[in-house]
């Protein structure tokens, strides 16, 4: 089969490339989006009742966590880079069609996850240091206002 390509309403532009086209059997594809749907919505259900893409958060319940975008952005390019190459392998039957770009994305949004739950273990850390300050300085101004509380009460019964 001639194939040329040209604007819409005109002639074709003339070319001498040819190709053979294939039909491929539609059930592989009907497959292959069934399961694709079916993981994606087990992935949405996971991410709603788990900590799957979310913060970690000191003792919060999993639900009431904020999502985490360096993980939500991992988990986006993991699937489209997933559906696209399974596609293609379907298509073309070539399982090498894995691009340097491609992995590029996935290497970008891992080190973003990556560096995200770094830069939170850290807040996390700071945070622990500075709330036991608090309560230590907590414990200490309760002691200063019990025996001031004693001092008093010991010289207005006098």
């Amino acid at each position: 089969m001639p194939v040329s390509v040209g604007y819409e309403n005109e002639k074709p532009i003339p070319s001498n490339v040819t190709s053979d086209l294939e039909i491929i059997d539609q059930t592989w594809l009907w497959i292959f989006l069934i399961l694709f749907a079916l993981t994606l919505i087990l992935f949405v259900w996971l991410a709603k009742n788990t900590s799957i893409i979310r913060d970690a958060g000191p003792g919060l319940v999993p639900k009431n966590r904020t999502y985490s975008l360096g993980r939500t952005q991992m988990a986006f390019w993991l699937f489209v880079v997933t559906a696209s190459y399974v596609f293609i392998w379907m298509i073309t039957g070539d399982r090498e069609s894995i691009t340097e770009s491609a992995l590029a994305l996935l290497g970008i949004s891992s080190v973003t996850a990556l560096s995200a739950a770094g830069i939170g273990s850290s807040k996390q850390s700071t945070a622990a240091s500075k709330r036991q300050d608090f309560q230590i300085e907590q414990a200490t101004l309760e002691a200063k206002t019990e025996r001031t509380w004693s001092t008093n009460s010991s010289s207005f019964i006098h």
